[in-house]
Parts: C-alpha cells; structure tokens; sequence
C-alpha cells in the first residue's frame, strides 16, 4: 500500500514538499501518515509543523491537483495546439510549476505561458 511506503519516506516540514505529495494522495492519508510517524517516534515537533502546513494548504485551497488549476484541457489545446497525451503532459507540468512557484495558479498568466512556450 501506498501508506507503507510513506511511512517509509523521510518527510519534512516543507510546505512545497508536502504539496508535490498531495498530487497523488489526498489530506487524510497525508495525516495519516504523519500520524503513524508521530506514534513511532518521529520528532514530535516535525510531525506538527508537517500538520500545519497540510493544514494551512487546505484551508488556503492551494493547487494541488490538476483539477485546481485555473486552465483545463481545452486551454492548453487552443493556447499551444497540444493534443492527446500532450495535454495530460502540459497539465501536469503546469501543476509543477504552479506549486514551485514558478508561474501563478491565474488563467491570463498560464494562457500567456503557454502561447509563448
């Protein structure tokens, strides 16, 4: 299970960290995890700010998923005449970039990066 393999994992407090891995799991197994570490002896105070920030990015609503990007399959085709997988493959590359920082989840700004690039 994919909860085995987390616990595994070296986890930080890293708000961008945690974000790249809500991409494919959702906030309760995040906690979950966090939890199981916390119970077998993870630094307590790593645990909570982890809980923080997971807490913080739901209750900001940050993108996380595909789904939350201001753009949507149908952008990306008219913006740089993608098609088929290459959509998916813009889509998630955009979600990267959105979560590093490096382009803001607003659809004007993505338009113009995908229209230029």
């Amino acid at each position: 299970s994919s909860l085995i393999i987390d616990i595994k994992e070296d986890m930080k407090p890293d708000r961008i960290f945690l974000k790249k891995m809500l991409i494919t799991r959702d906030f309760s197994q995040i906690r979950s995890v966090i939890a199981l570490k916390k119970a077998f002896g993870e630094d307590e105070k790593k645990c909570n700010a982890m809980e923080n920030i997971i807490d913080d990015i739901e209750k900001q609503g940050e993108c996380v998923k595909i789904s939350q990007l201001a753009v949507d399959g149908n952008d990306v085709k008219s913006a740089g005449g993608f098609s088929g997988n290459q959509i998916g493959e813009v889509l998630s590359n955009l979600l990267y970039m959105v979560i590093d920082g490096k382009i803001n989840n607003n659809i004007e700004e993505i338009m113009k990066f995908l229209q230029q690039n």
